[in-house]
């Protein structure tokens, strides 16, 4: 299998411009996986401009022992969702600890969204994945001109 690479935003409509433009940008989604033990991992890398819409947390292996998970940027570590601890298999939720008015724009340069762990877990899996949609570096989604 192959995959292709558009260099983006991707937009889909059939009027480009003008008062009755009906264009979308496309949903995207990258993930990764969690560390078994205390650490952090990068989840992904967000295009300047993108609004993210999802993440979603699936633990597929419960952790050994308690354990808590933020996840933000390298200059906030819980910019997006504050503490929240892990304590079954399945998909969490974070809708309690979601930080909602981060997710509007992601800012001018790229973000890499990082995911850390806490807590004496020696063993568990899981997953984390941003669903986005990318926009314009300044966050726009309809240009009125060509």
């Amino acid at each position: 299998m192959s995959f292709s690479t558009f260099s983006g935003p991707i937009r889909s409509g059939t009027v480009r411009y003008g008062s009755g433009a009906n264009c979308g940008v496309s949903v995207l989604m990258q993930s990764a996986t969690l560390p078994s033990a205390a650490g952090a991992t990068t989840v992904a890398v967000l295009p300047a401009g993108s609004q993210i819409l999802d993440i979603i947390v699936d633990t597929t292996t419960l952790f050994d022992a308690a354990t808590t998970l933020i996840i933000g940027t390298a200059a906030d570590d819980n910019k997006y969702v504050t503490t929240t601890t892990i304590t079954s298999a399945g998909r969490a939720d974070l809708s309690s600890t979601f930080q909602p008015l981060q997710f509007i724009n992601v800012g001018s340069s790229d973000v890499a969204v990082i995911a850390t762990t806490a807590g004496s877990a020696t063993t568990g899996a899981g997953n984390v994945t941003i669903m986005y949609a990318q926009k314009a570096s300044d966050g726009s989604e309809n240009p009125s001109t060509p």
